[in-house]
């Protein structure tokens, strides 16, 4: 399982995904400031292969504080939005659950239902917080901590963030839009990727707006290209790659982050929705076997915490809460000693 897992990831990160990506880059530019397509196609594969190929770490660096910056501003923006449309929200929320349980059909579209609803929204969380999907644990796994529920916590805090606070402010933004930007149950004049950027626009005088949203869109985008080349690389080594498949990974990121800013909307969503959904089943089997010993190790968390104890800390081995001893020496109590001291010295 962990094989054919492996081998969906490097399909889904290697290719499909920086072709999401680079298509959302590619569709934004070209709507706010008529640049086309296959010159933004340059402008990537230009600007990605040789961070990829050399490893200019400098420009990593920079997207790690420059996201969340833009994610805080980008929240800070579409709050003033609703702010000042304090009193049209409450009638907002209460279209937005009409719509998803059908009780007016007219706002659920031609293919309303609970069902619709459901998929879409299963679709779209999957692509916005990767819970249940599997790939987040190949970032949370490098974190330095004590006990690994400080990590499972985190990760449902990064999903709480991502989905209920970012992408619901991204949704009354446009629901609070004008009629001439969106309509429940008609389609937009826009592409989904331009939608907020309309909307924005449509609530903040000034032409300020369309070049932040451009940047954010472009700062997210490409910083999650470079996330997935370290995610890809990852389970090519683990699959057994050396150097040379590596260099071949990111040929082949920098060809598909070309390929996608040219390629139709739709056929770049879809094949991300068919690469999150055979790697989410293969994902939600395994944490379904292995859930005995999530709950085991949450009770043990929780145990501690109930003790007194400031930093709980994890010992697989002789621990009558787990299901049998974890297997390896990485949770042994040497070991969670070392990470307690560690961390109280850090």
């Amino acid at each position: 399982m962990g094989l054919a897992f492996a081998a969906m990831l490097v399909f889904s990160y290697g290719l499909i995904f920086p072709m999401v990506q680079s298509n959302t880059i590619a569709v934004t530019v070209a709507s706010s400031h008529g640049v086309a397509t296959w010159v933004t196609a340059l402008v990537l594969m230009a600007v990605t292969a040789p961070i990829l190929l050399a490893g200019m770490r400098a420009v990593a660096k920079v997207t790690e504080w420059l996201v969340p910056v833009m994610a805080l501003a980008y929240v800070a923006v579409v709050a003033v939005v609703i702010i000042v449309s304090a009193p049209r929200v409450p009638g907002v929320l209460a279209d937005v659950v009409a719509g998803a349980f059908n009780l007016r059909a007219g706002l659920a579209g031609t293919g309303g239902g609970l069902f619709a609803t459901f998929l879409n929204g299963v679709k779209r969380g999957l692509f916005s917080n990767e819970a249940g999907q599997g790939s987040s644990p190949n970032g949370a796994a490098t974190a330095d901590v004590a006990h690994p529920v400080v990590q499972g916590l985190i990760q449902a805090l990064g999903v709480f963030i991502d989905t209920i606070i970012i992408c619901t402010a991204t949704g009354l933004t446009i629901l609070l839009a004008s009629p001439a930007v969106y309509t429940p149950g008609v389609e937009p004049a826009w592409a989904e990727t331009t939608l907020v950027q309309h909307a924005l626009a449509d609530a903040l005088p000034g032409a300020w707006v369309v070049w932040f949203m451009t940047f954010l869109v472009i700062t997210f985008a490409y910083s999650s290209v470079l996330g997935y080349s370290n995610f890809a690389e990852i389970n090519v080594s683990y699959l057994g790659g050396g150097r040379r498949c590596g260099v071949a990974l990111r040929l082949a990121m920098t060809a598909a982050t070309g390929m996608g800013a040219v390629v139709a909307l739709d056929l770049a969503w879809v094949m991300a929705d068919v690469a999150l959904a055979l790697m989410t089943i293969l994902n939600l089997v395994a944490v379904l076997w292995l859930g005995r010993w999530v709950f085991a190790t949450l009770r043990d968390y929780d145990s501690q915490r109930r003790s007194g104890v400031a930093e709980p800390a994890f010992v697989g081995v002789g621990n009558a809460l787990l299901p049998m001893d974890v297997p390896g020496d990485v949770w042994t109590a040497e070991r969670a000693r070392e990470r307690v001291r560690t961390l109280d010295e850090g």
